[in-house]
């Protein structure tokens, strides 16, 4: 009704420095959707930036962890195989050994047999993981036990 009454209010309002944009109802609702909808998609790009943050992060902690558990299981993996080495010499050098003294009648005590170990691994990093072979401890344990 006012831009009928004068058509040179549009003008006017342009020209201002912020410029005023006159509207109707008709207008202004649609602007306002259009409005939210952007603010919406402000914010949705906003969560997905700080998603992002937080994945980076996490996946930055994960591999630590991970670097801490491998070193965890080289060293578990050091031991089971350096046990197993013992058992083997025992077996090897000691065993036949007591048995010779044993049958020059040398008597002794129940010497308790060493058994072979196996340690499962729980997290193995995809990297170092074969696909049929089972882990390398076991498979050194196993391996050992063979002979």
């Amino acid at each position: 009704a006012a831009l009928d009454a004068d058509p040179g209010l549009f003008l006017y309002g342009n020209d201002l420095r912020p410029m005023i944009l006159l509207a109707s109802p008709t207008t202004l609702f649609p602007l306002i959707s259009v409005i939210a909808q952007g603010w919406k998609q402000f914010q949705i790009e906003s969560r997905s930036a700080e998603l992002n943050r937080e994945l980076q992060e996490f996946i930055k902690r994960l591999k630590t962890f991970i670097g801490h558990i491998g070193k965890i299981g080289r060293g578990l993996e050091t031991a089971v195989n350096a046990y197993d080495a013992a058992e083997r010499s025992y077996q090897r050098m000691l065993t036949p050994q007591m048995d010779r003294l044993q049958s020059l009648n040398r008597d002794f005590e129940d010497v308790e047999e060493l058994k072979s170990i196996q340690a499962p691994r729980l997290l193995v990093p995809a990297e170092t993981e074969s696909s049929d072979a089972g882990p390398p401890a076991a498979a050194a344990a196993q391996s050992s036990t063979a002979r």
